[in-house]
């Protein structure tokens, strides 16, 4: 009874420990892959020197937004186009972001072509006041081209040989690795519709860091606001009062390691990387 006893003294007396590590880095890299859209298994990144405009804006304003994606891009390690330059980066300020969206939908350039009907539909639905997309190409991990692989769903095929089969490409001479995918995915281009009404009370400066976050990287603007980090990405889920100035440390920590992982990476691994380098922003 007396050995039971101290026992019982000395749980009571002993401090709450609190586990840390792996799991916090597992729950941040989840919810990153929550609010972020990988295509095939990847998340995409632009290789190609970007080029940003701006539609719906007096020309200085649109300018200055402009100038706020060019830097932001250059500070993550990505690349910029010399001016003039062919646009790869579109943002579209309007009053009527429903209409604009049905414009592009239906514009013979094709610009949802690469994105699938559900997708499309998904994106049409959101409530907005801002909705973003963009198109990505696959390439190996070097680089090069690849040549997809068509594959055919058989009757009484099961949902994951069915997942399985898709982003199936064909690598020739590839070098296989535990540690990266043979095959990368390259944004392309990236769209990003504002509804004008919505910029009442927001600054230049935050303007153009939430447009580099949601073109810069594979952002679902419908849930980017449930980043788990302090983010530009809540500009429109908060009041302006309340709203971040601009792009915060884990921002730019996020964009920062996005391009400067190593290519080919899967969307788990990029995103467990993403974590660690949000987690040690948001510890300095």
């Amino acid at each position: 009874m007396l050995l039971w006893a101290l026992l019982l003294a000395a749980q009571a007396a002993a401090p709450d420990i609190v586990v840390t590590g792996e799991k916090p880095r597992r729950e941040l890299s989840a919810q990153i892959r929550a609010v972020t859209q990988d295509v095939d298994g990847r998340l995409p990144r632009f290789r190609n020197p970007v080029c940003p405009v701006v539609a719906g804006l007096p020309e200085a304003y649109g300018e200055a937004v402009v100038e706020r994606v060019r830097a932001r891009a250059l500070e993550a390690g990505g690349k910029v186009a010399p001016r003039p330059c062919e646009a790869d980066i579109f943002i579209v300020v309007t009053a009527e972001p429903r209409a604009a969206l049905d414009r592009l939908r239906r514009d013979p350039r094709g610009y949802f072509s690469l994105l699938s009907n559900a997708d499309v539909d998904r994106l049409v639905a959101d409530g907005g006041p801002v909705w973003g997309f963009r198109t990505s190409v696959p390439r190996r991990a070097d680089g090069g081209r690849v040549q997809p692989v068509a594959v055919w769903e058989m009757p009484g095929m099961t949902p994951q040989a069915k997942r399985a089969g898709r982003g199936a490409y064909k690598v020739d001479n590839a070098r296989l690795s535990r540690l990266s995918e043979a095959v990368r995915r390259d944004a392309d281009q990236a769209w990003l519709v504002v509804d004008a009404g919505a910029l009442v009370g927001r600054s230049l400066g935050q303007i153009g860091d939430y447009a580099a976050m949601t073109t810069l990287a594979p952002i679902d603007t419908a849930k980017g606001g449930a980043m788990p980090f302090a983010s530009i990405l809540s500009l429109f889920e908060t009041p302006p009062a309340e709203a971040e100035a601009g792009a915060t440390a884990e921002d730019l920590a996020f964009l920062a390691r996005l391009y400067g992982s190593r290519d080919g990476l899967s969307e788990r691994q990029a995103a467990r990387r993403l974590a660690d380098s949000v987690r040690a922003a948001g510890d300095d």
